[in-house]
């Protein structure tokens, strides 16, 4: 019997058989949500029907890229296709497969894993939440009980208000039916309450944060993509979510805390480039370490304004010309293509 070069399934569960397992699934697309087991040798996909996954994105090419089985290991190789292939947000034209890795084509995104599935044991070898994961949602979780405190709080400071207001005017009441001015004092009494409760009502709804639901509908949109986005390590894309929901709601203190955390791990992710781009000057591998810088560059190009990222935009900007003028290109052009 053939061997079967890819297991196609819309099952997302782990499989049950003891076993290695590679998988891609479709995140975005035609065929969001659909799995492939990659169980040959050398696979092939693009947008030709002949492939062994066709990719349904007008941005691919006929024959894009393969995935060849080096020892345990899925190697992806660029066919020339005509718009490359990115992984993690980097263009690649040759990459190691790891665990969690996002392989990019167009606007079609596939997430590799690799399962493994534990003989005699009923428990199923599932992937671990990465630490950004685990911190995105344990942040949340902290937000939302602040907010469901302050809430309550502050239902219960309107309560007392209320109540106050109550006693407040049964007093007035009291006083004035002994002077016997009791009906001008009702008179002043109520408008001074109305006063007190229209005041606190306003105040709610000043702090509700209350918008259209078409309005807040875009705005979970965008937080739940840009959350997405952040779980599966691509800041960039995350701080682009998470910029379009502050434009809804300016005010909003969760989208304010995902672009400030975005922010860091982008941060953090272009540290990582920049340490790389070190190493390199220090062998004299000018060439390579300016491809690093020329990196950081098109991935601030849209932040080169942001406050926090400024520093790092500049710095990478200075250290590309310099590696330029290294290599015996025109210093100020910079030379990143």
């Amino acid at each position: 019997m053939a061997r079967v070069p890819v297991k196609v399934t819309k099952n997302i569960q782990p499989p049950v058989a003891a076993g290695k397992y590679h998988r891609l699934i479709c995140m975005t697309g035609k065929n969001k949500g659909t799995c492939y087991y990659i169980g040959d040798k050398r696979v092939l996909m693009g947008r030709s029907i002949k492939t062994d996954i066709q990719i349904y994105d007008g941005q691919a090419s006929r024959e894009h890229f393969e995935l060849a089985r080096v020892g345990e290991d899925y190697i992806l190789t660029d066919l020339g296709s005509q718009n490359g292939v990115y992984v993690n947000d980097f263009k690649v034209s040759q990459h190691k497969l790891k665990n969690g890795d996002k392989v990019i084509v167009g606007s079609t995104v596939y997430k590799y894993s690799f399962l493994e599935v534990v003989p005699d044991l009923p428990s199923v070898y599932e992937e671990d939440k990465d630490e950004d994961e685990e911190e995105f949602e344990e942040e949340e979780k902290t937000k939302s009980n602040i907010k469901k405190k302050s809430s309550k709080k502050k239902k219960k400071d309107n309560k007392k208000v209320l109540i106050y207001g109550v006693l407040l005017i049964g007093l007035y009441i009291f006083l004035d039916e002994d002077s016997g001015n009791s009906k001008k004092a009702k008179n002043v009494v109520t408008t001074d309450s109305s006063s007190l409760i229209e005041k606190g009502e306003k105040q709610r709804l000043s702090y509700s944060g209350e918008l259209d639901p078409d309005l807040k509908e875009k705005l979970e949109a965008y937080i739940h993509r840009g959350r997405r986005e952040a779980r599966e390590g691509n800041y960039i894309r995350a701080l682009e979510e998470f910029t379009l929901a502050r434009t809804l709601d300016p005010r909003n203190g969760s989208v304010a805390f995902y672009i400030n955390r975005a922010t860091q791990r982008l941060t953090e992710s272009i540290k990582g480039i920049d340490e790389q781009a070190a190493r390199f000057r220090s062998a004299k591998m000018y060439s390579s370490a300016h491809g690093k810088y020329c990196i950081i560059l098109k991935m601030l190009e849209k932040y080169k304004d942001n406050r926090d990222l400024e520093v790092r935009y500049e710095q990478a900007e200075e250290n590309a010309k310099e590696m330029s003028q290294k290599i015996g290109l025109d210093r100020d052009a910079i030379n990143c293509k």
